[in-house]
This record gives C-alpha cells, structure tokens and sequence, in this order.
C-alpha cells in the first residue's frame, strides 16, 4: 500500500525562479504551500484540507518566482488535476496559479513579510472516463463527516458513490500580518465543484 508523497525534480535557472516536475503541495492557498515543518498547528486548517485542497498533493509543472526585493510572488501551473498517485484519465488538466504582494518588503522589521493573496484552480473531469469518488470530507483524526459513498434507499439501498463531474474550480484571498512575536493570518475560499451520482455496480450511468 505504499504510495508516493512528495517526488519532483527542480530546477533554478537563477536566484528567484524555480521550476517544478513532479508531485508536490499544490500552489493554492496560503496553508497548502507552507511546509509542515513551519506550520504554527499539528494540522492544516480544516477548509483547505478538505474544501480548498482536499488532495494536498498535486502532479504537473510549476513555475514558481519573485521579484528581486521579494515585494511580489508568482505561482503558476498546469496539473493531472485527478489527485495523488492517480495519472490524468480523460485528458483535462487543472490551471493553478497563487500570487502574493508585498507592499512593505523595503523595510528593516517584521512587517517586511506583510503580505496579500489570491489564488484560483480550474479544471474539468469527464464523466465518461473520471469514475473514482470524490474526497471525502473528515478530521484530521480519521471521523468522516460526510462520505462519498453511501447506501441509497431510493434505490434498494444500493451502495450509491458521489463523482466528480465537470467544472471544479476554486478562488481564494489570504491575508498574512506578522509582529515581532505573533502574527495575524486567515484565508477565505470559494468552491464551485460539480458532482454526479452512481450506483457503485455501474459507475457509467448517471443515477442524480
């Protein structure tokens, strides 16, 4: 059952721009990018790990740069888009792209690292080809408060799985106001993901 976590290749053509191949943190939102080495809590917050960025993990290529005196931030890339370990199936790709200004990055104290944000994800899943469950919804604890697959009374009780279907797609802003010993940080995200429902025995034929 062993599975890759993090497995990419990089390259710095100078200083200030990187480039990414492989499968890595996903380039959206504040939270996702931040390294777990440098994270303030056990765990990510619970919007992005499951609303924002449910996989984590994204595969496809990156440029990632900044601007001399760091005052501005770019990401931006193209990915599988149908979640770790899994190879795009139907040929639609995810655009994620997260870009960061920072106003104060001249002066000499913390307030340098003072910064605002904005990121997007946009892609699509084929229905004809796209037939795995979408993420389920849990604590960092293992509860799952709302599963993708369920038994379905209207139908027998059949087990009944919830797939992506269509335009998934996402926006976030992300504010980051730091002090010598605390900061101030919060990120607000909107989801629009399309979902279709199948009987488990015929993931093909579209049941809602």
């Amino acid at each position: 059952s062993a599975n890759v976590y993090d497995g990419f290749v990089g390259y710095l053509p100078n200083p200030r721009t990187r480039i990414y191949l492989g499968q890595y943190n996903a380039p959206f939102t504040m939270e996702n990018v931040t390294s777990s080495r440098w994270m303030d809590l056990m765990e990510r917050a619970l919007v992005v790990r499951t609303l924002a960025t449910p996989y984590n993990k994204a595969d496809g290529l990156l440029l990632w740069g900044e601007t001399q005196n760091r005052s501005f931030e770019y990401q931006v890339g193209v990915f599988g888009g149908d979640g770790m370990n899994r190879m795009n199936i139907d040929n639609a790709f995810d655009g994620m792209s997260r870009f960061v200004i920072r106003p104060l990055a001249t002066r000499s104290d913390a307030l340098k690292r003072f910064h605002l944000g904005f990121g997007a994800r946009v892609g699509g899943r084929d229905s004809r080809f796209a037939r795995y469950n979408a993420p389920s919804l849990s604590t960092p604890g293992g509860y799952t408060f709302w599963s993708s697959a369920y038994n379905d009374a209207l139908n027998g009780n059949a087990r009944t799985d919830v797939l992506p279907a269509g335009l998934q797609a996402a926006a976030a802003v992300e504010f980051y106001l730091p002090f010598e010993r605390w900061d101030v940080r919060g990120e607000a995200v909107y989801v629009h993901e399309n979902r279709r429902e199948v009987l488990d025995a015929d993931r093909a034929t579209t049941v809602r």
